[in-house]
Parts: structure tokens; C-alpha cells; sequence
């Protein structure tokens, strides 16, 4: 299974999240599973979104067959990256239909690198193997720029690694354009602002009465969509009716904001009670297994050394509880060989003897498991006075 992509699907176009190493020498991870999600969104969407958050490349052949997939299909790839692309993630990134650069991201080129074992011929078919690597890499950035490929090899490909930022490659044509946070514009903003400066001069001009032309106020007229005939009083109560219906809907916006910040503030909560009763969940769990082992302990049935090993199995999942529980319940406690042989009843003077005895006096001499079987109250009342809590057996 591919654990260097993450696919996010939603109305009208689809994501694709590379990070990471692409494709293992040990096979665990390769192009396969890519490919077929790939081709799954292809056929549902036509626009796919290629991000690249942090890759230093990978396995040429696996990135290869990426490159292949993207170039074919009839869906538009546009390619993002967010922070380094570099080696084979390069090379995919400028197979999109576009590529886009953050500010801060990097992009990395060098020669194609591998090695080999064998005699003198071998070695020499690795070495024309990565050169052939090499002028495909060349080739894609020839067509991607525009540039010839000597210039690539003489600049990119002369033995040491070449990284670009942004705007290097922007420049270069590599990269399509460069993008930061986006600029905010309040438009109501300014355009209520400019109804209330229009609204305060017709104010002005109307208590003073000093209207000057009958042009500006034709023309005054035209800007709010009113008869260009219409008289001062109409042009002013259109504007008062303007800035009325701003203020309402300024309001509005207010009000919606309001209710945006209860529902993240309840969704908080929300997620702190989800947290808490994990938290207890996984706090009854403990116990449990707490309970379960050091009653096993007790009952002489293994040694606290054992019972951390039972532990790892049991805090595995629900069903290692269960498992471990069926394994404790199957255990037989261990009886000396006096113990095998005497089961005569105790005496009066031994019955006397135990009457002050503890959990901690019973569990010395071996006899909790014998009190658990045939004095369940008195295993009862021992262990709520060892651990401050009634005994309530495990479920």
C-alpha cells in the first residue's frame, strides 16, 4: 500500500497530497496504487490538484510511471508546491499542465544517480543508463521553458545539485507563477464608505442650499440609477435609502459572523467532551487490565515479570483483553505439593490464627485464590481495605 500520497475529493475538482519518499526499495510502496486512484479520479473529475509538500524524490522508474499517467490523461493536473520538490518529485511537478511555486517552496535538479555490481560491461550499461535517465530529464525541461537542452546540462546537470527558489524559477519558465497569501479587499467596505462621503455633502449642500449645477446633479443623479431629473430631495432620500439598506446588511454580516464564532466555539466543546471520555475510556481500560493481572499475580497463577508480558498483549485492543482474560481464566494457581496433599479443614487454632490477617498476610502465605473460592465476602472486605474500592469482579 502507497504511503506517500493522500487523495481529497470534492465538488467540482480533486487533490492528490505527495509527501514524502516515492516508492522503497523494499517494494512496500510504489507507483500501482497511485496510478489506479489517479485514473479513478480522472474519470469523475476534470480538473485534479497536485500538491507537493515535502518530497526528496524517489525511485526514477516508480516517479516514471507517475509522470506517464499525468501526461495521458485528459484530465488538467495543475501542480502546487508547497515546500520542496526535489530529484523525482521535480520531475513530476513539471509535468502538470501548470506548476506554481509558494514563496517559500525550493525545487531541486541534479544527474540521476544509482549504482551497480557486476564486471566492466555491466558497469558501463548502468552509466549509459543513467545518462539516458538524464536526457529525459533534459527533454521535459526544454519543452517546459522553451530553452535548449544544453543550457539545462551545462547549468543543472554539471555535477552539483541545483536548487531554485520561486522566483528562479519563474524566471527559468520552470515554474508558472508564485503564490503568497491572497490579498482581502473589503469592497462593501469602501463602497458604504463612499455612500455615507456623498451622503454627508448632499447633507451639507442641501442645509446650506448652495447646490451648484444642475449638471453634478444630473450627473449625481446617473451614479445612484435614479431619473437624471430628478430633483435634490429624491436624489438625497435615494441616497439615505442606499445607506439604510448598507447599515441593514452591515447588520446582517454582523449577525452571521456571530453565529460562525458560537458554532466554533461550541465545536470546541464538542471536541474537549470527545477528548474526556477517551481519556476515561482509556482510563476504565487500565484498570481493568490492572485488575485482571494483579489478581492473576495474586493467585499465584503467574509472577508480576509474566504479567507484564500479558500486559503488551492486552492493552493491544479489545480483543487482546479478551484473549488475555481467556488465557488467565485457563491458568491453573500454583499449589506446592503440601498444599496437593493436605485438604483437611483448618483447625480452631488456625481459624484463630487468621482472624487478624490482612489481603497482604493472605497473599504471603498463598491463600487469596482459597478465600476467592470459598469466602467470597471476606475477598470482598480484604480487598476494598487493600485498594480502597469495592470488588466488582472482571467483566
Amino acid at each position: 500500500m502507497a504511503n506517500y500520497y493522500l487523495i481529497n475529493e470534492f465538488k467540482n475538482k480533486a487533490e492528490i497530497i505527495i509527501n514524502g519518499y516515492i516508492g522503497d526499495w523494499d517494494g512496500e510502496t510504489n507507483a500501482e496504487d497511485f496510478l489506479k486512484e489517479f485514473n479513478r479520479l480522472a474519470e469523475s473529475f476534470k480538473n485534479i490538484d497536485l500538491r507537493i509538500l515535502n518530497s526528496g524524490g524517489g525511485l526514477v522508474f516508480e516517479g516514471n510511471a507517475i509522470i506517464s499517467t499525468i501526461r495521458q490523461s485528459e484530465a488538467i493536473v495543475d501542480v502546487y508546491v508547497d515546500g520542496l520538490a526535489a530529484s523525482m518529485a521535480a520531475n513530476i511537478a513539471i509535468s502538470g499542465n501548470s506548476l506554481k511555486m509558494a514563496k517559500l517552496a525550493k525545487i531541486l535538479f541534479h544527474k540521476a544517480t544509482g549504482g551497480a555490481i557486476g564486471h566492466s560491461e555491466d558497469l558501463r550499461s548502468a552509466a549509459d543508463l543513467l545518462e539516458d535517465i538524464e536526457k529525459d530529464i533534459l527533454g521535459m525541461l526544454a519543452e517546459k521553458t522553451g530553452k535548449e537542452e544544453q543550457y539545462f546540462k551545462d547549468e543543472f546537470f554539471a555535477g552539483v545539485d541545483k536548487f531554485l527558489n520561486a522566483s528562479e524559477a519563474e524566471e527559468l519558465k520552470i515554474s508558472d507563477g508564485t503564490y503568497d497569501k491572497p490579498d482581502k479587499e473589503n469592497k462593501f467596505k469602501d463602497t458604504q464608505k463612499e455612500l455615507f462621503k456623498y451622503s454627508n455633502i448632499m447633507n451639507s449642500k442641501l442645509n446650506d442650499n448652495k447646490m451648484e449645477k444642475v449638471e453634478n446633479l444630473k450627473m449625481f443623479n446617473a451614479f445612484l440609477g435614479i431619473n437624471e431629473n430628478a430633483g435634490e430631495v429624491d436624489m438625497f432620500k435615494e441616497v439615505q435609502k442606499i445607506v439604510t439598506s448598507n447599515e441593514e446588511l452591515t447588520k446582517e454580516v454582523a449577525e452571521k459572523v456571530a453565529e460562525n464564532e458560537k458554532l466554533v466555539k461550541n465545536n470546541g466543546i464538542l471536541k474537549d467532551e470527545v477528548k474526556g471520555y477517551k481519556a476515561d475510556a482509556e482510563t476504565s481500560k487500565k484498570e481493568k487490565i490492572d485488575f485482571l493481572l494483579n489478581g492473576a499475580v495474586d493467585a499465584t497463577k503467574f509472577t508480576k515479570e509474566q504479567a507484564e508480558d500479558y500486559r503488551n498483549l492486552a492493552e493491544m485492543d479489545d480483543k487482546g483483553f479478551e484473549y488475555v482474560k481467556k488465557i488467565v481464566d485457563g491458568i491453573k494457581p500454583y499449589q506446592s505439593i503440601s498444599k496437593k496433599i493436605d485438604n483437611s479443614s483448618l483447625s480452631a487454632k488456625e481459624v484463630e490464627k487468621r482472624k487478624d490477617w490482612t489481603w497482604k498476610d493472605y497473599h504471603k502465605a498463598g491463600k487469596l485464590a482459597d478465600v476467592k473460592e470459598n469466602d467470597i465476602e471476606l475477598y470482598k472486605e480484604l480487598y476494598k481495605e487493600k485498594f480502597g474500592q469495592d470488588f466488582k469482579g472482571v467483566e
